[in-house]
């Protein structure tokens, strides 16, 4: 897909440069407001329609001393998460991080914030990003970009058209965001329960089989 062409508004006073950030589980150090979370995924859908490996963007939002992440997700709508819960959520896939060129005001920090908890329970929907035009949902780059037009970082003539990829390449091009470091998020690995025999044993092999099966195949076509 051809990027959309984002135009900053605001003047970049001060420079935020990206950071070496530590392993995934130590991200919450480094993380600031407006932080942007990119995901190489499993779904085909994404991938083969937008051209692009992006198939996911979620944003941090801290929040009393804790880090949340916002996000538009197939079955949950509009969501807030824990990061230790969204980095749970999204493995296993490689995890791309934005960083803002320089940090935001107070004032739109508490813009955003508002903008982002206003559309909690918005259903999701990516038909529409087909068309152009608005729908009863939102999709996970619609989303952003509509909170990033909130305070005025960005233009997008057309939102809901905005892919994952699309979005990254606009505002980097656009030299709004910084890219930061990149993780290959593994999956936690869950070991099967020992049978009492080997008759059970092969009952819960089989269950463990199925359900990763069940799981993959759900991230290729549910894209969850």
């Amino acid at each position: 897909m051809k990027a959309l062409s984002f135009v900053l508004l605001l003047l970049m006073s001060s420079t935020l440069l990206a950071e070496d950030i530590s392993p995934p589980s130590l991200l919450g150090e480094h993380a600031q407001p407006g932080t942007l979370l990119f995901s190489k995924g499993d779904c085909l859908a994404v991938r083969v329609f937008t051209g692009s490996p992006y198939t996911h963007v979620a944003m941090i939002c801290p929040e009393e001393g804790d880090l949340v992440v916002y996000d538009a997700n197939p079955g949950d709508g509009v969501r807030r998460q824990s990061l230790d819960e969204y980095l749970k959520s999204i493995a296993p896939g490689e995890l791309q991080l934005l960083q803002p060129r320089r940090p935001l005001t107070g004032d739109e920090q508490t813009r955003l914030q508002s903008y982002l908890t206003s559309k909690l329970g918005t259903p999701y929907s990516v038909m529409h990003h087909t068309t152009g035009h608005r729908a009863d949902g939102v999709h996970c780059a619609e989303y952003l970009t509509d909170a990033l037009m909130e305070i005025q970082w960005i233009e997008a003539e057309s939102p809901p058209r905005v892919s994952p990829g699309s979005l990254l390449q606009g505002l980097t091009a656009g030299k709004v965001y910084v890219s930061g470091a990149s993780y290959q998020m593994e999956e936690p690995d869950v070991s099967t329960p020992v049978g009492r025999n080997s008759c059970e044993q092969l009952w819960l092999d089989t269950k463990s089989c199925c359900r990763k099966c069940c799981r993959q195949l759900s991230r290729w076509f549910l894209c969850r």
